[in-house]
């Protein structure tokens, strides 16, 4: 049964329409931050906030029961980034410290070496939604002006007084929902309306001054603060947090006072769920990345396992509705019932393909093991792809910097004769043995990861005083305490990750190297660097050999297992330097596309990989790479140590269309519960069919709601791109 139809499309309808222009406005913010151009970039920005939220125009919609929308420029299909008013200091500074970074990165993005555009992360980010349900912004400002009676210096007077100024904007945009609710009512409505917009107009007039009292409060509280975030401070919030953990309480006092069913609860999810379909065109088949979450399961910060009513409502309205805009995040652990298992399973088999498993059992040790308080890393949420952040009290910029390890790689792989225009990479083409040659490999890693790190941490060290960030600062606990905006470290934990692209091609390659020129002597390295150069043309039996006859990652082979935790162990190793927030830098795994972009620009590589083909995503097995069974990749995971790695690190596995029986849905559940217990990262299925989708490219029409997951993010198969149809086709190709 669809839910709140007409009110999504009265939201599909508004959002089909052009950005309301919104030049008057940035002139005028324009000559606000010139008449202030000595002020801090913390009091420029509230300044913004303020005229955003009193200026710009706001819209309602009578069937849908939120209020959110703010009319700042923003496309249909942004989520927080681009408002040509909230990034006004971002854009006008841009020469300063953005475009100067890109220029020095330049030549390693031209090498296929990186991909990054940015020192600084403005997506993939949590609001500090537990802070504000127990405050209110109210409660902000009062923490703010406390504080500020103890301030030290200038510099934490103008973030206190912007804290102050940003929250009381908000609130007051807030007022200005409840006042169009009551504008609207006095015209005709039907009855349904009219019940929906008194709602709006009490809980505008009480959230967010104030914590949420109701479940109906909480849940518009989440999607207010998540996307007038993104409005006005440009920062892409890309989730809508641990919402089971968050509103079951609310639920629980509502069904006891009468004031809601269970079926209106479920309603009002169908919404929340409803709104990224209908906000990104999902519908319309467009090809969108939404960077929306929406996590269940995992613990409360006492390590109490999260398993309730609003869990399985949150599967009931996927199910049901087939959203794909939102990704599913179901936080996983030894600890979970059965039953949990089992829901996921079913949910798994329903072929809906935009579900997310991380491990509890090794991501919050992960990131215990880098310093983090174990009641902080229980409240870790999916930060928009893979990416994990801890909710209320980090601050990590990331998705935005990518390493092709294949490409370091074969730069140590080629002789020293061989230009390469980047001096600062050293050639390995001379070692006498492999210990030598792994060293040398491992020391260009190291090199290029030091070398990315210090241009992200000298570039970063400029970032509040350009675009600060006072409101979405003021929800993250310890900025109000530390007097710190988040731009200048003063949240808890101040993280930033590079993430390493290609993990199985280089495990893989460098065990070639090992057996092929080392322990077998077919070849030396400069042959074989010779053959790779020519893309093994006129060496066929050995690529063949190599693919066929030498041991795999991720097949299970005990050798190649523990060849592979010691190279992931000693790439681990490569973070840990300093930022430019005083945080530090964490290792990570999560590829988005990347992968398939690095392997179209790199050179043949020693496992069989020919020039061209894709690089291997996460710590999945290589594209070509044949796997048995689930037992092996499992098996695999069970010798890793990936508690190394606090960023989530995704195992993906392509199951068939059979899985959707009864005896198939038993065993996913079974599947999902040894991954919890295995030691791996984080899991997601995709249930796919090869033939369904050769037949889906042929014949599109036949299958407008075939669903796939891509890497980080789900599509329906026919919005992708023909590149993108090969890659998934190909996987089914060796679906386990």
């Amino acid at each position: 049964m669809l839910r709140y139809t007409r009110g999504a499309l009265e939201l599909a309808e508004y959002y089909s329409r052009p950005a309301p222009g919104v030049e008057d406005i940035r002139r005028e913010i324009g000559d606000c931050c010139q008449a202030h151009k000595d002020e801090s970039s913390c009091a420029k920005k509230s300044f913004i906030h303020e005229i955003i939220a009193a200026r710009c125009s706001i819209a309602l919609f009578s069937h849908f029961p939120f209020f959110w929308e703010v009319s700042v420029g923003r496309n249909r299909r942004d989520w927080g980034l681009s408002s040509p008013l909230s990034t006004y200091l971002k854009e006008t500074s841009a020469g300063l410290w953005l475009k100067p970074y890109q220029r020095d990165i330049q030549r390693y993005v031209d090498a296929a070496l990186f991909r990054g555009w940015s020192p600084v992360g403005y997506d993939h980010h949590c609001p500090g939604y537990d802070v504000i349900f127990e405050k209110g912004l109210a409660g902000l400002i009062a923490g703010a002006r406390e504080r500020l009676a103890s301030a030290e210096g200038r510099a934490e007077r103008d973030f206190l007084e912007a804290v102050i100024r940003s929250n009381q904007a908000l609130m007051g945009l807030a007022n200005r929902f409840a006042g169009e609710a009551d504008r609207l009512l006095a015209a005709d409505q039907d009855e349904e309306g009219r019940v929906n917009l008194r709602r709006i107009a009490a809980a505008a007039r009480r959230v967010p001054a104030n914590p949420p009292e109701t479940f109906y409060e909480a849940i518009a509280l989440i999607l207010f603060i998540r996307e007038t975030y993104g409005s006005l401070e440009a920062f892409g919030q890309s989730t809508f947090g641990q919402i089971d953990r968050l509103l079951y309480p609310y639920y629980e006092a509502d069904l006891r006072e009468g004031r809601i069913t269970r079926e209106e609860a479920l309603a009002l999810i169908h919404a929340l769920l409803a709104f990224t379909d209908a906000k990104f065109g999902i519908n319309d088949g467009f090809f969108s990345e939404t960077s929306t979450t929406l996590v269940i399961g995992g613990c409360d910060r006492r390590g109490t396992v999260v398993f309730n009513e609003i869990t399985r409502m949150v599967v009931q309205a996927c199910v049901e509705n087939r959203y794909i805009g939102t990704k599913i995040i179901a936080r996983v652990s030894g600890k979970h019932p059965d039953e949990y298992f089992s829901l996921l399973a079913e949910f798994t088999a329903s072929c809906a393909n935009i579900l997310v498993m991380p491990n509890d059992d090794v991501l919050i040790p992960a990131n215990r093991r880098w310093n983090k308080a174990v009641g902080d890393a229980r409240l870790y949420v999916g930060g928009g792809c893979h990416e994990m952040v801890l909710a209320n009290t980090e601050v990590n910029t990331r998705a935005d910097s990518w390493v092709n390890l294949p490409g370091l790689f074969l730069r140590t792989l080629a002789p020293p004769s061989e230009p390469s225009g980047l001096p600062e990479f050293k050639s390995g083409g001379a070692s006498p043995d492999f210990e030598a040659f792994y060293a040398a490999c491992m020391d260009n890693v190291q090199r290029f990861h030091n070398r990315i790190t210090a241009l992200k941490e000298q570039y970063e060290k400029q970032w509040n005083c350009f675009d600060a960030a006072p409101l979405y600062s003021a929800s993250i606990l310890d900025c109000i305490e530390n007097a710190r905006d988040l731009s200048a470290g003063g949240a808890r934990y101040n993280s930033i990750s590079l993430s390493m692209v290609g993990a199985a091609t280089f495990v893989d390659s460098l065990y070639a190297v090992k057996r092929i020129v080392y322990d077998e002597k077919r070849m030396g390295l400069g042959e074989l660097w010779n053959t790779l150069s020519n893309d093994w043309q006129g060496n066929e039996s050995l690529r063949l050999y190599i693919l066929n006859r030498l041991p795999r990652y991720g097949t299970g082979n005990p050798e190649l297992d523990g060849f592979t935790k010691r190279v992931l162990r000693d790439l681990s190793t490569m973070a840990g330097q300093p930022n430019g927030r005083g945080g530090i830098v964490s290792p990570a795994f999560y590829p988005h596309d990347t992968f398939i972009g690095f392997g179209l620009e790199t050179m043949a590589t020693p496992d069989g990989r020919r020039r061209g083909a894709y690089l291997s995503r996460g710590i999945a097995p290589s594209e070509f790479t044949t796997v048995r069974s689930v037992t092996d990749s499992i098996r695999s995971l069970n010798t890793l140590d990936l508690t190394l790695f606090p960023e989530s690190m995704a195992t993906e596995l392509t199951l068939p269309l059979s899985v959707s029986s009864r005896q198939g849905v038993d065993s996913i559940a079974a599947l999902i519960k040894t991954f919890a217990q295995s030691g791996g990262s984080t899991l997601q299925i995709n249930v796919l069919d090869r033939e369904t989708l050769i037949r889906a490219r042929k014949e599109p029409e036949q299958y407008p709601n075939l669903v796939v997951r891509i890497c980080g993010y789900s599509q329906t198969f026919n919005s992708l791109s023909d590149r993108q149809k090969d890659e998934v086709i190909s996987r089914t190709a060796r679906a386990i």
